[in-house]
């Protein structure tokens, strides 16, 4: 694919073989979908459901996402827990079934030193991600909880005005 390049003022025919760009682009992990917070608190659902019940048209702002969100996020926390300690369980249970099925001194020798190893690691690994977790979901406060905020008529007429007149 021909193409001309102009450098200062001699113009260049540059030809570019397409054989020697054989990069393979970096695929993409897919990530996963966002958590979800639903609301159940019927202070919240409440006048909504009511006001839509009626014929009436709502807005609903949500202003205690914050509170839900930490109670998501300890839910999601446990959960990786949980599945750390099955994962670390199986490990130690494979370990204790090598020495249990062990044949010869030799095999046995091995086992149990693997054994050992295994039961070297799970339980500090246990006990930091439990403290991790605790330490997460129990230090997790909302500091600054949202509050909506009243709309000033005045405000918007001098900011208006303003720029009016910054643009004259």
């Amino acid at each position: 694919m021909p193409a001309r390049i102009s450098g200062s003022r001699t113009p260049v025919s540059v030809q570019v073989d397409k054989s020697l760009f054989k990069a393979k682009l970096p695929t993409i992990p897919k990530m996963s979908p966002p958590p979800t917070v639903t609301v159940t608190d019927p202070a919240v659902l409440g006048p909504p459901t009511r006001a839509l019940a009626e014929g009436v048209p709502c807005t609903v702002t949500i202003v205690a996402f914050a509170q839900q969100f930490l109670a998501t996020r300890a839910a999601y926390q446990q959960t990786q827990y949980n599945l750390l300690e099955t994962q670390l369980g199986q490990e130690l249970a494979a370990a204790q079934q090598q020495v249990a099925t062990a044949s010869t001194d030799a095999q046995k020798t091995i086992a149990t030193n693997n054994l050992g190893a295994v039961q070297g690691y799970v339980t500090p690994t246990l006990t930091a991600a439990r403290t991790t977790m605790q330490a997460m979901t129990k230090g997790s406060v909302v500091l600054n909880a949202a509050e909506p905020v009243k709309v000033s008529r005045l405000k918007a007429i001098l900011e208006y005005a303003a720029a009016g007149l910054l643009q004259a």
